[in-house]
């Protein structure tokens, strides 16, 4: 199904290209015949692909999400700025204590998820107002654009599983940079970060039966805010991270010189750290998307941007490039 609004406004991309300058937010098989080797890998990918709904904009009266509140929060129906069906949620949270939440009355299978480490859950949401915007300034143009910005650092999400079992996450927001303040964006997490990791680091059991079916899911973020909540799903992301090279300009001693940096990484949640001087080892420097920087010597310096998967499902990646630093 596709979304009734915002669909033109939302972008699949997780970023784009890598920018740093200075000031700059810079084949079938035949019966009785053995399949070909490539078939298998097509089989085998196609296999590990999934797709399960929790929240398609459907809430009416016999739908299977009912809203709720939590705490002095609440999440209500709303008839506008819907993204798919025919209604949004419109959620208020008030700390990590106090938000929305869903129930089902049928609780939502995720037996086929748990044990896919590239199943994601994926929120898309609307975040509006000047808690949902920030103002990026292009010096090549001149001109200030809206973006849209998540007004929380991190989110909290509850889910309660049909045995009773709890599973709590504490998760920092990255959002992709888009051109629309009101685009729905997307806010994810792996599965299998649900499953708590033992002390050898390794994740405990994958949940069966009832203990892997979601009966109730509470939304919370880490400040007062009011947003839309326009689809939740499950999906399946094998994204490898992609930047392009740095293209540093010259700059001076004591400048304070602005770095936007942006990667393609599918539904993962992005880290980005800097390292400033490669010649004493790479090291985080400074660690953000968007980051300012002041070198306090003259001379040429290797930048390095190494963008990591917080949850560590996929390898990182790291750009460099020279600067040349002018007394």
């Amino acid at each position: 199904m596709q979304p009734k609004q915002h669909r033109r406004r939302y972008s699949r991309r997780v970023g784009g290209a890598l920018l740093a300058a200075l000031g700059l937010a810079t084949g079938a098989a035949v019966m009785g015949t053995i399949p070909p080797a490539n078939a298998l890998a097509q089989d085998a990918a196609a296999s590990s692909r999934l797709s399960i709904g929790i929240f398609q904009g459907d809430l009416a009266e016999n739908a299977n999400v009912k809203l709720g509140s939590w705490g002095s929060g609440r999440a209500e129906q709303s008839k506008e700025n819907i993204f798919v069906g025919d209604s949004s949620i419109r959620l208020t949270t008030q700390g990590f204590y106090q938000g929305g939440r869903l129930d089902f009355t049928n609780p939502v299978d995720l037996g086929s998820a748990f044990g896919n480490p590239n199943a994601y859950v994926r929120l898309r949401v609307r975040f509006s107002g000047a808690s949902g915007a920030q103002n990026s300034f292009d010096p090549g143009s001149g001109e200030t654009a809206r973006r849209a910005a998540s007004p929380f650092e991190r989110m909290r999400f509850l889910l309660t599983m049909a045995d009773g079992t709890t599973y709590e996450l504490i998760r920092p927001v990255s959002i992709a940079p888009t051109d629309d303040p009101d685009a729905y964006v997307p806010i994810t997490f792996p599965v299998s970060a649900l499953v708590k990791k033992g002390a050898d680091g390794k994740p405990g059991p994958v949940p069966s039966g009832d203990g892997a079916k979601v009966k109730q899911m509470a939304v919370f973020g880490d400040r007062y805010a009011v947003f839309n909540l326009g689809e939740i799903g499950v999906i399946t992301d094998e994204t490898e991270f992609s930047v392009q090279p740095l293209d540093l300009p010259p700059v001076f001693v004591n400048d304070t010189i602005s770095f936007i940096g942006s990667a393609e990484g599918g539904a993962t949640t992005l880290r980005y750290t800097w390292d400033f001087d490669a010649s004493d080892g790479i090291q985080a420097d400074s660690e953000g998307r968007v980051i300012t920087h002041v070198f306090k010597k003259a001379g040429k310096f290797t930048v390095t941007l190494t963008v990591t998967d917080v949850d560590g499902i996929k390898k990182p990646v790291t750009t460099t490039s020279e600067v040349e630093v002018t007394a």
